[in-house]
């Protein structure tokens, strides 16, 4: 019996189960699982944990007394006197509670920061993503495109066999076809680079045969501005500006324990061999600052204090001008798309077929109908910029707000 009964040579069936291999290893992301690789395995947030960790620790230590000194001394190696004496330190004037205040401020700092950190990660997914389904729609454009250009090619050919069109027509024909493979070829590259740079975001640049199962939403709802003033005013950065105030005012607080008399009680055990007698010792130091009361300090707190406060007003302002500017923007950009998809991209449409059918009567050039198709092509691909430009505005609104807005679905 014949290996292979219809004579199909081995090469190719080796070639098309590799092929099918490659498909079904390839893997397939919805926006969902993109995002959870993201946030679950990125180095930064990675890193953000194990500071909140640390500054968890940093609390624990915070809480913590001083050690006691013990303190041995001996005459003689002990042949006539030998003294032990234990010392410890009172820590008074809420020096122990505002160091643990100023510590759970820089867990609260810590814990603010990563909040920044995944907010700006999620917005640099979108925009990760954005310009990968903006080339994978374009490739398909093309594709699409391709395929009218190869039948017409063929009734191009056809007509010339008939006489009723010059081999030079074919020829443009080809050429179009050839840039347009060109074009293809560009724009996959480019999507292979958009990937390795989605990929770096969890670590794994070798990653780039995976598939995105998404689509950019063409409906986003804009939040008004109401809540844009009090989404930013919630924003973790905001708080961290605020968090910044409140921490100089208990540095301030901190220093002002730390100018407090510092005081020390001890006692102990002297025995003299000598004389046969023992006692016991007893004693109390207390630190008199005369000199350094730290009011130097406390004035460069209370001018950082003075300082966050202003910041915090020039922040929020910033903030809703830039709010304002993209929402502007996003405005501009849905009016050019709604004029290119309304307007322009219809008569495109009219006029290359109409093109198209004088041609076939052979009452115009083919470059006529090359240059209209090329028109519509770029009305085509125009509509695609402008609808990931509108996205790649909306994440830049997301980080700037912190409000989440459903870009791709």
């Amino acid at each position: 019996m014949k290996l292979f009964s219809h004579g199909v040579p081995f090469y190719i069936i080796v070639f098309f189960v590799m092929f099918n291999a490659f498909i079904v290893n390839a893997k397939t992301l919805d926006f969902e699982q993109i995002n959870l690789k993201a946030l679950n395995n990125n180095p930064g947030l990675s890193a953000g944990n194990s500071a909140i960790k640390a500054a968890e620790a940093k609390i624990q230590q915070a809480g913590t007394i001083p050690n006691p000194e013990l303190e041995i001394s001996s005459e003689n190696f002990g042949d006539n006197e030998i003294e032990v004496v234990l010392t410890q330190s009172l820590e008074i004037g809420g020096k122990r509670k505002t160091r643990i205040q100023l510590a759970r401020k820089a867990l609260r700092a810590a814990e603010l920061e990563n909040d920044a950190a995944r907010l700006g990660l999620e917005a640099e997914i979108i925009r990760r993503c954005v310009p990968i389904l903006g080339l994978q729609k374009k490739i398909a454009v093309l594709a699409s495109l391709a395929s009218v250009m190869e039948e017409s090619l063929t009734g191009i050919k056809h007509r010339i066999s008939e006489g009723a069109a010059m081999e030079a027509d074919a020829l443009r024909a080809e050429m179009e076809l050839d840039e347009l493979f060109m074009e293809k070829a560009d724009l996959n590259r480019q999507l292979n680079r958009r990937k390795k740079e989605l990929t770096a975001l969890w670590g794994n640049t070798d990653d780039v045969d995976i598939q995105i199962a998404c689509t950019l939403n063409t409906s986003v709802s804009l939040p008004p501005q109401p809540e844009i003033q009090k989404k930013i005013y919630e924003h973790p950065k905001m708080k961290l500006l605020k968090l910044a105030r409140e921490t100089a005012a208990a540095e301030i607080q901190q220093l002002k324990a730390e100018a407090f008399p510092e005081l020390t009680i001890s006692g102990g055990y002297l025995r003299n061999n000598e004389d046969h007698e023992n006692a016991v010792i007893a004693g109390l130091s207390i630190s008199l600052p005369f000199f350094n009361r730290n009011k130097g300090a406390i004035l460069s707190k209370s001018h950082e204090v003075t300082a966050a406060g202003r910041e915090l007003k020039v922040f929020f302002v910033e903030r809703t001008t830039k709010a304002g500017t993209i929402l502007s923007e996003i405005e501009n950009t849905l009016e050019a798309f709604s004029v290119l998809t309304e307007k322009l991209q219809p008569k495109a449409k009219s006029v290359y077929a109409l093109l198209e059918r004088y041609y076939k009567h052979g009452n115009i050039s083919i470059l006529e109908v090359l240059e209209s198709r090329r028109h519509l092509l770029e009305i085509n691909l125009r509509s695609i910029d402008l609808i990931t430009e509108k996205a790649l505005l909306v994440a830049d609104l997301m980080e700037l707000t912190g409000i989440r807005i459903q870009v791709i679905k």
